[in-house]
């Protein structure tokens, strides 16, 4: 399922630019429960000077009553950095360590 109306958002943009690197490999993606909430994480393995790095980002599903679709990305984290890269209510990205998915700013469907 892809993002609702077409546009990216900063996080899908930079995961966008992910799958464009050279050295960074798509893996499967997965379905996660944190708390109450089901996500869908995509994973990379990215090449890095220091060794092989693992990025993972999180997108929940939409139910319109009608259609059910992969929402925006909300979270995006560099493993080994224990680094995040997610979206306030005021859509500014944020970067932070050990910041945790539940920090992310959740939008609401269609938006």
């Amino acid at each position: 399922m892809g993002v609702a109306g077409g546009v990216m958002n900063n996080l899908e943009l930079l995961a966008y630019l992910i799958n464009l690197m050279v050295s960074c490999t798509v893996l499967p993606m997965s379905e996660q429960k944190v708390g109450v909430e089901l996500y869908q994480v995509q994973h990379w393995s990215c090449q890095t000077t220091q060794g092989p790095m693992a990025v993972r980002s999180w997108r929940r599903p939409c139910d319109t009553g009608h259609t059910h679709y992969w929402g925006r990305m909300v979270f995006l984290e560099f493993e080994e950095l224990q680094t995040a890269v997610y979206m306030n209510r005021y859509g500014e990205v944020q970067i932070g360590q050990g910041a945790r998915l539940e920090e992310a700013y959740q939008t609401a469907c269609g938006s």
